[in-house]
């Protein structure tokens, strides 16, 4: 992105355009600019000049029009290798008031392409300036002595243009919002340890007809009156001069420091409820955390862990006889929890699988008890949660209760319909005749609607009329006797009778009104036609014409394949979210009177363990040591283990209070705190294959690697960026979760489709650490030594191959870059603005390392 900005040396817009008088870039420059406007209507041309107003009007600048000052408001430990800058949205602001045009003109060898701004940035140390805020009427000012003053005969060279498109498109690219900019840059020497501010100040004032600069640093002069403040603020430098100087700060953890992440001791002796162990004075294992280094082995109980197990289980296995417990029976013996059995409805610990691995290892137990802490710690907010979404349960409730009476007064609807003839089945149905296909995918009320077949024979009006028990009815049986078949049914016959259709006229093409032509045959057409008969309309595109006969049988019994139940649940899922879930154990056919649903809680419990220790997502992390960056991977076995007790536990609580809830769902399902809320870590627990490894039940697709840093720079850039490169493609990848342990240590986690491709020997995966790209900074780079070898490129030069002089990095004083052949290849030094810009532009610093050499662990 940053290689293709583009730099110009001013931008005018609108009457400004009209201003030709060349800057000479000293002196003063007149007051007021007129500018020649004519108007042209039916070839009568008027013409006048338009006077501009002069830069001593404006009043202030509006908050709005700036886009982003550097260093930030406030900010301390600013860098001091970089020039203090601003940013307009508006980019022609630094020139629209500057009363004359570019030292530029068409074949001029001698051109430039300077122009002075109206305004300027000036920074100058808290303890020299005099600040008088705004009051009342009064304008905020400034007064400074000169020597802490840019030179403004080289204002030219500090107010330039960005643009993010090529120089021919940048006037079409204004109306983009953030496309072009424009910038001032104060070139000011910041020194360490020193409080500025700066401030956006008039480089002209008034005197007389003329405008002359505010002050003069080669004289000394310093501005007579204190300078308008159109906009400041204050910031802080610290002891580093640039981000290179930080990221050159960093590197892994030395050798010899021999430390490991991720395990440690964990105390088993006392298990309280059981006694394995027979004598032993002491029995440890490894405690192992949501992120260790790769490759660790914990330590285990080795010979022990037989009789551990044995005994663990028959205290757990006891809890499967309060499944079954009957009126007479002993009370129970409460025992431990058996993490899982909630959800999975298995009430004794398995002879494999994941619930035995989940109960059984005493740091797995652990990390389970840990997640259940998490919530009896926070379940009073948690069961809040869980009311407040406890309406939602009801309305579904009631919505599920609805769609069963809907769906059962359809199913009889349609059960008493398939008694009824075709056209009686068609008038039922007509709504539902929408929806339905036939066989070539054609809508049945189309094809009846636009074939000869009468509305009425379908239409519900007709229907209520010719109803047998209705008045056309009663009267035709009193008339023909009580043996008369059904009148529908009789009409029915009739139309389908080709005779009685083409004497009844059913033939005829509709109008596109809706209503059928006029019958030759009983309304002969006035003129020379007499003869004329209506023409046959042919089938087209495999759909039947307009004046075609339809076999109403065929397409009334399209209505036995409705299906009310499949209709109303798929309403149902469509208006309550989750309930999709809720219904896979029914048939299609089958609605639930009522359902339940447990809660969901979108909160990443992450924070509340490390708020509880750090020390318990990482296990050694207080031993890390400063300035440096380690790649670690993320525990999914700690992970499922810890969400599964948190849900165990959250279930308890939930069943205790009587909350209307699935007791087996899984309320918590995410560890890590994921910028994508469709990232999570578990699926439900009662999904979870009861042979399934531990390790194996993260949601997320393959593994996670984790990039510790700690240090100057995450203090200083708190979002510096992290990129995991893979070597197969070169595709930087960005964290997909990310945190902070106290007190500043930063973890950045990528999903990996195997971790162990990044951290094997030989592996080429790289971590780059870089500066945020968007945010473009001026300067030079670091360095106090003048450089031994000659300069190539403008990203050698340093602080030290330039002449400082003052308080401000002078142009014409360093006006041996200029003659630097191999520089001016870039852009030549002094020249104007844009080359200005190019020469000091610092590209974003990139600091990379090998995967493997940030590795620690055995």
């Amino acid at each position: 992105m940053n290689e293709s900005l583009t730099f110009l040396p001013w931008l005018r817009q609108g009457l400004g355009l009209g201003l030709t008088a060349r800057d000479t870039g000293h002196g003063s420059l007149p007051r007021g600019a007129a500018v020649g406007a004519w108007v042209e209507i039916d070839s009568q041309r008027a013409e006048t000049d338009v006077a501009l107003r002069p830069v001593d009007h404006v009043q202030g600048i509006g908050t709005s029009q700036i886009l982003r000052r550097f260093p930030a408001p406030g900010a301390v430990d600013v860098e001091h290798g970089y020039f203090p800058l601003i940013e307009f949205s508006a980019p022609d602001l630094p020139w629209i008031l500057t009363p004359t045009g570019p030292d530029e003109a068409a074949g001029d060898a001698t051109s430039t392409g300077r122009l002075r701004p109206w305004l300027v940035l000036i920074c100058v140390p808290t303890a020299l300036a005099t600040f008088t805020p705004a009051s009342g009427d009064q304008a905020a000012t400034i007064h400074a002595p000169a020597g802490e003053l840019p030179d403004l005969d080289e204002s030219y060279g500090w107010a330039h243009v960005q643009s993010i498109v090529d120089a021919a498109s940048t006037v079409s690219a204004t109306a983009q919002p953030g496309a072009v900019t424009a910038r001032l840059v104060c070139p000011r020497i910041l020194m360490p340890r020193t409080e500025y501010r700066a401030a956006l100040v008039p480089a002209f004032v008034a005197d007389g007809e003329l405008l002359v600069p505010a002050w003069d640093t080669a004289a000394g002069t310093a501005p007579n009156l204190p300078l308008r403040v159109y906009d400041t603020w204050t910031f802080e430098t610290g002891e580093v001069s640039s981000f290179q100087e930080l990221c050159e700060r960093l590197g892994p953890v030395p050798a010899s420091e021999a430390l490991e992440l991720g395990t440690t001791p964990l105390d088993v002796t006392d298990l309280g409820v059981v006694e394995p162990y027979h004598d032993q004075p002491q029995v440890t294992v490894d405690y192992t955390g949501a992120l260790w280094d790769a490759g660790l082995t914990p330590a285990g109980l080795g010979r022990l862990k037989s009789d551990h197990d044995a005994a663990v289980i028959a205290v757990l296995d006891q809890s499967d006889h309060r499944v079954v417990l009957q009126r007479n029976d002993p009370d129970p013996v409460v025992t431990p929890p058996l993490y899982g059995s909630l959800a999975t409805d298995v009430h004794a610990v398995p002879d494999q699988g994941w619930m035995r691995q989940l109960n059984l290892p005493p740091n797995r137990r652990a990390a389970a008890g840990l997640g259940a802490a998490i919530v009896r710690e926070h379940q009073e907010r948690f069961v809040a949660e869980a009311w407040r979404q406890a309406g939602a349960i009801r309305e579904a409730n009631r919505e599920l209760s609805f769609g069963r009476l809907q769906a059962e007064v359809a199913r009889t609807w349609q059960h008493r319909a398939e008694g009824l003839d075709a056209v009686s089945r068609l008038a039922v149905f007509a709504p539902q005749l929408t929806f339905t296909r036939t066989a070539d995918g054609h809508a049945p009320r189309r094809l009846v609607r636009e074939s000869s077949v009468p509305n009425a024979l379908v239409a519900r009006s007709g229907l209520r009329q010719l109803r047998p028990g209705g008045v056309v009815a009663r009267r035709v049986r009193r008339r023909e006797g009580p043996e008369l078949p059904s009148w529908r049914s009789a009409l029915n016959d009739r139309f389908a009778d080709p005779t009685q259709r083409a004497t009844l006229g059913y033939g005829v093409v509709r109008r596109p009104d809706g209503t059928r032509s006029d019958d030759p045959r009983r309304y002969p057409p006035a003129g020379p036609f007499p003869d004329l008969e209506p023409p046959g309309i042919p089938v087209s595109g495999g759909r039947p014409s307009a004046a075609a006969d339809l076999d109403l049988g065929a397409i009334a019994a399209l209505t036995s394949t409705l299906r009310p139940t499949r209709t109303v649940r798929d309403r149902l899922e469509g208006r309550i979210a989750g309930l999709g879930p809720a219904l896979d154990d029914h048939d299609d056919e089958e609605l639930p009177g009522r359902t339940f649903f447990g809660p969901e809680l979108d909160e990443a419990l992450v924070w509340s363990l490390i708020e509880r220790s750090p020390q318990l997502l990482l296990p050694g992390v207080q031993h890390f040591p400063d300035n440096a960056v380690r790649l670690v991977e993320a525990n999914p076995a700690f992970v499922t283990s810890f969400l599964a007790g948190a849900n165990h536990e959250m279930s308890r609580e939930l069943l205790w209070r009587e909350f209307p809830a699935d007791v087996g769902s899984t309320t918590f399902r995410r560890f890590w705190d994921r910028p994508d809320p469709a990232i999570l870590d578990i699926d439900p627990v009662h999904t979870w294959p009861m042979d399934r490894r531990l390790a194996a039940l993260s949601s997320a697709e393959g593994d996670a690697v984790v990039v510790l840093l700690r240090g100057d720079l995450v203090q200083q850039y708190p979002s510096v960026r992290v990129l995991l490169v893979d070597p197969a493609d070169n595709v930087a990848n960005l964290p997909t979760f990310a945190g902070w342990l106290p007190p500043d240590v930063r973890f950045l986690g990528f999903d990996v489709a195997d971790a162990a491709a990044v951290t094997d020997a030989g592996s080429q995966w790289r971590i780059v650490i870089e500066e945020q790209p968007a945010e473009p900074r001026f300067g030079l780079n670091p360095g106090e030594d003048p450089s031994s070898a000659p300069l190539t490129s403008w990203t050698q030069v340093t602080w030290g191959d330039v002449v400082r002089e003052g308080t401000h990095l002078g142009i014409a004083a360093n006006s041996h870059l200029a003659g630097a052949g191999s520089l001016a290849a870039e852009a030549v030094w002094g020249r104007n603005s844009a080359h200005l810009a190019r020469a000091t532009y610092q590209r974003p610093y990139r600091l990379t390392f090998l995967a493997t050499d940030l590795l620690g662990g055995s």
